[in-house]
């Protein structure tokens, strides 16, 4: 299969206008709707040593130029907390204002149980039981955080555009992206689930089935700090994630120059420019960032991973296919072989040629993805036990920090 080199950008213009093209059950939009549906908030931390949960967090923070201090006495804002586990290191920090943008009523439970018994001294935050549609502040605030919500569909763009307006000049916006390529592994997971799958299996027994079936691949990240089964329930049975895909070219397209990129995870470039010459127009550096992630793309396929920058038509080959596989995946959820070879394994074919001569390591897990999706019949232990696949997991939540300018 040939992909021209516009293709990438008609269909990521096609998906970003048309935010329902990628639902694949009736009356399930977004996240809240799904887990306000599930009675659920499935993105608990490991919280058993808690100096290690902070230390995470801090390093994560560090690894976008945003030092404790960033938090300390400020007004900070988090949207889409969740069960508030990475909320506790800002909390750590003592900001003047800490307040919580969550309107999932199980959420709200866990995160007021969760700082009854956290004894770091810390800020209290205030929780806000509303949406971010409906939410519009005193004042703007300092630094904001939103992690692992919005992606690319015009709604979502648009609360992009609102949450940007409640940053106070030279405040930072952090937010997580997306990129398309690192959705494959799990868009292939998501393909193998629904052939092990009934459709008359309530929750609890799809979440226990595929908890089974991945276990052996959450296993061997050994940084994991989420549980299995929420894993199962965030991003394989939740809908919602096949409307993820959040480019930084969309994102820096929807704020416009009043946003600078400061700082990113992973770090994606060096500014070579004599410092004398650095400052300018916020598109200057915006620009020298898409540049180099254009060049990275192939090493979001793979955490594992690390590869030179390479020439970026390849990248755009690259995720014209993982673009095309990732739209096609509503479609062949819960089909058999045919509806298979028609709709996805023409683009991972060409994926797998993409990285051939770079990733070798990568393609054989793809080559076993590959190869368990061809079979006529598929179990629990045929997935558990592929070896190669297991380990492949691609670079999907990214980050974002962000200034506006004063």
């Amino acid at each position: 299969m040939k992909y021209r080199t516009s293709q990438f950008d008609d269909q990521l213009t096609f998906i970003m206008s048309n935010p329902n093209s990628r639902q694949t059950k009736p009356g399930i939009t977004g996240h809240l709707e799904f887990y306000r549906e599930k009675g659920i908030s499935p993105v608990r931390q490991d919280l058993s040593d808690m100096g290690r949960h902070l230390a995470r967090r801090e390093a994560l923070y560090r690894s976008m130029g945003l030092l404790p201090m960033t938090f300390r006495d400020r007004t900070v804002l988090e949207v889409a907390p969740g069960s508030g586990d990475n909320s506790l290191f800002v909390a750590a920090c003592n900001p003047k204002v800490f307040d919580l943008l969550e309107p999932n009523p199980v959420a709200i439970d866990d995160i007021e149980t969760l700082y009854r018994s956290f004894d770091t001294p810390h800020r209290n935050p205030k929780v806000i039981p509303e949406k971010l549609e409906d939410f519009q502040p005193e004042a703007a605030y300092d630094v904001i955080l939103c992690e692992g919500w919005l992606g690319g569909s015009d709604k979502e763009r648009q609360l992009l555009g609102k949450l940007s307006g409640f940053v106070a000049p030279e405040g930072a916006l952090v937010i997580s992206f997306l990129p398309v390529v690192g959705a494959v592994p799990t868009m292939l997971r998501r393909l193998l689930a629904y052939r092990i799958l009934s459709a008359d299996a309530d929750f609890e027994t799809q979440t226990g089935i595929l908890t089974a079936a991945f276990g052996t691949h959450l296993d061997t990240m050994p940084k994991m700090s989420r549980a299995h089964a929420s894993w199962v329930q965030d991003n394989i049975l939740n809908p919602a994630v096949l409307a993820q895909v959040l480019l930084p070219k969309t994102v820096f397209e929807t704020l416009g120059d009043d946003f600078t990129i400061y700082g990113s995870n992973p770090r994606l470039f060096t500014d070579w420019r004599w410092y004398k010459s650095v400052s300018g127009e916020a598109h200057e550096e915006n620009a020298l960032f898409l540049e180099a992630f254009e060049g990275s793309a192939h090493n979001f396929l793979d955490y594992r991973i690390a590869h030179p920058p390479r020439d970026a038509e390849a990248n755009r080959v690259l995720e014209a296919a993982s673009l095309a596989l990732y739209e096609a995946v509503p479609e062949a959820e819960g089909e058999g072989t045919d509806t298979y070879e028609k709709r996805i394994a023409p683009h991972l074919r060409v994926i797998i040629e993409n990285l051939a001569d770079i990733a070798p390591e990568t393609v054989k897990g793809l080559e076993e993805a590959q190869a368990l999706l061809e079979r006529e019949t598929l179990g629990v232990g045929d997935i558990a036990e592929a070896s190669l696949f297991a380990g492949l997991f691609g670079r999907e939540m990214c980050y974002l920090t962000l200034t506006r300018r004063a």
